[in-house]
């Protein structure tokens, strides 16, 4: 056998070996940047749950104490019209 043929074989067994390495580390990270994106996506889906339930929360709220300030509103009316017609007795 030629002397040339152990090393000739052992780097193209090198170059073949270093192709399929590569190729794995990419497809593992491949993988892992599927998998960060799935978790990703399902966080900012839970997020956008919770944001909104808070928001119709607030807005719930907002409408109550609205509500309830329109209410005191015309009640403190009320005791100033009472409060004027006792005064003027």
């Amino acid at each position: 056998m030629p002397e040339w043929l152990f090393p000739l074989l052992s780097i193209v067994g090198a170059i073949a070996g270093a192709f399929i390495g590569v190729k794995i580390g990419l497809a593992r990270q491949e993988e892992k940047h599927v998998a960060l994106a799935t978790r990703f996506t399902e966080h900012v889906t839970s997020v956008n749950e919770r944001l909104k339930i808070l928001g119709d929360r607030s807005h719930t709220h907002a409408d109550r104490l609205t509500e309830h300030g329109m209410r005191l509103h015309e009640i403190s009316e009320r005791v100033a019209r009472i409060e004027r017609k006792v005064d003027e007795r």
